[in-house]
């Protein structure tokens, strides 16, 4: 587990030089569900890598924070695409208590 969150790390770090909007810690949004397919059509970084950095990212607690009901999703340039289903939300993770490692 530790070294797919450091590959996952280091991909995710690959990512911000690309699209540093997209994956800034401070101004987290909700992303376009199938953004990776946009990415990976820039030729930009292997599709691994954007997998990889993609699921990192959208692992943290403060990205599910983001994702309830209603929230407006964007795509890869930062501009609103749609709204997170209720079915695509995360249930409240101030009430879950992270798994000790």
């Amino acid at each position: 587990k530790q070294k797919a969150l450091a590959f996952g790390n280091e991909c995710l770090a690959q990512a911000r030089e690309h699209w540093p909007h997209l994956f800034d810690k401070k101004n987290m949004k909700p992303l376009k569900v199938g953004i990776n397919n946009d990415l990976i059509a820039e030729n930009k970084l292997p599709e691994n890598t954007i997998n990889f950095a993609l699921w990192r990212f959208c692992k943290t607690w403060a990205y599910r924070e983001l994702v309830k009901e209603n929230a407006i999703r964007y795509d890869k340039e930062g501009n609103p695409v749609g709204k997170v289903e209720k079915d695509q939300s995360y249930p409240d993770v101030k009430k879950q208590t992270p798994k000790a490692e």
